[in-house]
């Protein structure tokens, strides 16, 4: 805001310095000259020749004094912009500059753009000088002295007419009205003032109002942008926000969750200790493995069943005593036959031993469930190709219970 009000400021300067050296060169008379006015006014166009000439000598000898400044790569923008006679953009940079350098050199090139802008003017219609006609003398006559009477003036053609200039204080209000930012009337003051204003200020003035509008705009975008990025921040935080808020929430759910399942699990830990230690004193001791003892084997004679005193003290000795002493055995008695008669008869006198033996181990104590026989008859014999005499016999095989 501060540089559009220094360069509402530059282009006032320059409107005045404007209005006070340019526009009078645009004054012209409307009325045509009176006769004797012609003659003065070929003195004067020829005066006015040679005043040009002088004019064109001194614009050589002034621009052979050309600024040191044009030399230098900083201010090259603003004296190009003062050569195409451009003084909105050379205002701008004078504005730039402002900041950068010194008040000398601002100093400098503000005498620079006072110049350019004295220099800017229109050229003015050339006078055309009065024609003394000749008239030839007689030899009977004498010569004397003639004087032309001044021609009637030309009645001005419309193209040499010009619309009267505007006011200085038109264009001040003009650009007051740009700098406060009152774009349409200031743009409807510029269409009233374009049927009376020069080329050159007419450019000036849309050129300020072309560029405070565009400055506006873009002032306007940034504020719109802004203020868009302020509501996507607002709403970026805001969902931020309900996000951390959410979080928060399912972490306070899972956090009862696990805490639920750590009670739980810890309850179950208990239950599970106190049944398995109600188990553990339930349970008895497991049992020692059972040692069994070696196969014993009875022998019987040639078609008996008798059992002997040998065989009985083996009983008594080797198996009645190891049934006593360890419960969980059991025995399992096998009985056996040569081959010698049939073989019906040798099943029989086979089971008929192995009754022999059970019942002496119940006379004995022993209990019935503790025993069981099987008959073979004379099929190991077959079998085995053994003496008749050790076939026999009746096994006691020890089994665990």
């Amino acid at each position: 805001m501060k540089i559009l009000i220094k360069i509402g400021v530059l282009l006032l300067m320059i409107a005045l310095l404007f209005a006070a050296f340019v526009l009078p060169k645009f004054v012209q008379r409307t009325e045509p000259p009176m006769p004797e006015q012609d003659l003065a006014a070929a003195l004067a166009a020829v005066e006015i020749d040679g005043e040009s000439d002088l004019v064109e000598e001194e614009a050589e000898v002034t621009g052979s004094t050309e600024s040191p400044l044009r030399h230098e790569a900083d201010f090259s923008a603003f004296f190009e912009a003062l050569d195409e006679e451009d003084f909105v953009a050379s205002s701008d940079e004078l504005v730039r500059l402002s900041s950068e350098h010194d008040t000398e050199t601002i100093d400098l090139l503000t005498a620079e753009m006072e110049d350019a802008v004295n220099a800017m003017g229109i050229e003015e219609p050339e006078v055309a000088p009065t024609v003394v006609a000749e008239t030839p003398s007689s030899p009977e006559t004498e010569e004397a002295p003639f004087t032309a009477a001044p021609l009637p003036a030309e009645p001005a053609s419309p193209s040499t007419v010009t619309s009267p200039a505007v006011a200085p204080n038109e264009v001040v209000a003009f650009f007051s009205l740009v700098q406060s930012g009152d774009f349409e009337t200031a743009g409807d003051e510029l269409k009233r003032l374009s049927l009376t204003a020069d080329p050159a200020t007419l450019s000036s003035m849309k050129a300020a109002l072309s560029n405070a509008q565009a400055k506006e705009q873009a002032l306007l975008a940034s504020q719109k942008e802004l203020k868009n990025s302020q509501e996507e921040m607002a709403r970026l935080q805001k969902e931020s926000v309900s996000q951390i808020q959410e979080s928060v929430k399912q972490l306070a759910e899972v956090t009862k969750a696990a805490k639920r399942a750590t009670a739980e699990a810890s309850r179950l830990k208990g239950t599970l200790a106190a049944t398995t230690e109600a188990e553990d004193a339930e349970m008895p001791e497991p049992k020692k493995s059972v040692k069994l003892p070696k196969t014993k084997s009875v022998a019987f004679g040639f078609d008996s069943t008798f059992l002997n005193e040998a065989s009985k003290e083996l009983l008594s000795k080797d198996v009645i005593s190891a049934l006593k002493d360890e419960n969980r055995l059991t025995v399992q008695l096998r009985g056996h036959a040569d081959a010698a008669g049939a073989s019906d008869y040798n099943g029989i006198l086979a089971r008929a031993r192995c009754e022999i033996v059970k019942d002496f181990l119940l006379e004995k104590g022993i209990d019935s469930e503790r025993i069981s026989m099987v008959s073979f008859g004379e099929t190991q014999a077959a079998a085995t190709g053994g003496a008749p005499e050790e076939l026999r016999r009746v096994d006691v095989i020890f089994r665990p219970q």
